[in-house]
């Protein structure tokens, strides 16, 4: 089976660089042979500069471009600001302490250490007495029960989603 799907691979690099190459020629012998699409390109370029324009129109010109470009920075710039609730990424619930991160709070909710907000690792020695431990300050905690953590995620979500309205 791989054999076959190496082959596939090589066979759609070699097609490929065929293409890739025909299209790369003629695109060089377009640009080399067709000295009329250049002298057009120059032409245009040449009666663009030849027209006469006073200098104040063109620092009025040049004036309104840096003002558009400076409002287009300036409104750009203010969407990069947090939303309020963003501030909140903490959370003790049920003897446990929960931290996540935005945007995706579903997917990054994790136990840390209440001591010293260390994340938590897994012990396992083989048996069955595995428990979650602080790398840091080495406090052990019991396992994290499933509904414990999808209990938290409900009321960090709704905290959440009811911002203003919930204090932290």
């Amino acid at each position: 089976m791989k054999r076959r799907l190496l082959w596939k691979r090589i066979w759609h690099i070699a097609a490929a660089t065929g293409i890739f190459g025909l299209v790369t020629r003629s695109v060089w012998e377009i640009a080399t042979t067709e000295a009329r699409l250049f002298n057009w390109i120059t032409a245009l370029f040449r009666g663009f500069l030849s027209i006469r324009v006073p200098l104040w129109a063109a620092i009025a010109v040049s004036l309104a471009a840096v003002l558009v470009l400076l409002t287009i920075g300036y409104l750009s710039g203010r969407s990069d600001k947090k939303a309020p609730w963003e501030d909140f990424t903490t959370m003790d619930y049920d003897r446990w302490t929960f931290c996540w991160v935005y945007p995706n709070v579903r997917r990054s909710i994790y136990p840390i250490c209440k001591k010293c907000d260390c994340d938590l690792s897994v012990y396992n020695n083989g048996y069955s007495n595995e428990y979650l431990y602080c790398p840091n300050c080495l406090n052990r905690f019991p396992l994290l029960a499933k509904n414990t953590l999808s209990d938290a995620e409900e009321v960090i979500l709704s905290k959440i989603r009811n911002w203003p309205k919930t204090p932290k």
